[in-house]
This record gives C-alpha cells, sequence and structure tokens, in this order.
C-alpha cells in the first residue's frame, strides 16, 4: 500500500505541484488534512493535494515521477475554492 501524503512529505517540506496550465510550481507544506495536505505556494495560494502524481520533493525535482508513482483517489490538485 502507497504511502499517505502526510506520511511522506512533513509540514514545512519544500515541494513542486503540478498545477493546471502551469507546470510544476514551487511551494511548502503548511498543514495535515486527511485525505491529503495542503501546500502553499510562492505566489500565495493555497492547494489541497491528494494525489502522488500531481506533488514532489524539491530533491526529487529532476525525475518525472517525483518521490511515488503510485496514485492516489480524489482530485489531483485543487484550489481552496474548487
Amino acid at each position: 500500500m502507497a504511502k499517505r501524503l502526510s506520511e511522506l512529505y512533513a509540514i514545512g517540506t519544500e515541494v513542486e505541484l503540478r498545477l493546471p496550465d502551469a507546470g510544476w510550481s514551487a511551494g511548502r507544506v503548511v498543514a495535515h488534512d486527511f485525505p491529503g495536505i495542503w501546500v502553499a505556494t510562492g505566489e500565495g495560494r493555497r492547494w489541497f493535494v491528494t494525489n502522488h502524481r500531481r506533488i514532489r520533493s524539491v530533491r526529487h525535482a529532476g525525475t518525472a515521477g517525483g518521490p511515488s508513482q503510485a496514485g492516489g483517489s480524489g482530485p489531483s490538485a485543487g484550489g481552496a475554492n474548487e
């Protein structure tokens, strides 16, 4: 079974998110909230992420799939207002 995002990314971890129409964008994990995590981008937006394919740690930024290729369920990465 794949690890939960909250097990992979501690609060404060620098990550990159794959955003709609924007590619990969830098961010930082700001909270854990089952079933996913909240990430704040440099532009000040917060995204609730539940899908392993839409997030990667900065140290894995050179790989296509990030830390895990395992998929999750639910929306991939959505804004707080979606």
